[in-house]
């Protein structure tokens, strides 16, 4: 069952820029040394951006929790 309140996030150009710093210091901490960082940062943030994680403002988390998560898990 969809809760009809959860929509997908509107990644506006600050969103995406704060999910490039994170994905960038995530994947420098996360990373094998023989993966570039800045290609892993580089495809967290493609992957964010194909598929946008559904915000819902009465859970309580806000958008830069919620893209934090969604980057870290993908670095």
């Amino acid at each position: 069952m969809t809760d009809s309140a959860s929509k997908e996030m509107e990644l506006t150009s600050e969103l995406l820029e704060y999910a490039r710093s994170v994905a960038l210091k995530e994947s420098k901490k996360r990373s094998p040394k023989f993966v570039d960082s800045d290609d892993a940062a580089h495809a967290a943030v493609l992957h964010l951006m194909s598929s946008p994680p559904k915000f819902d403002p009465a859970k309580g988390a806000s958008q830069r929790t919620l893209i934090y998560i969604a980057v870290q898990r993908s670095c």
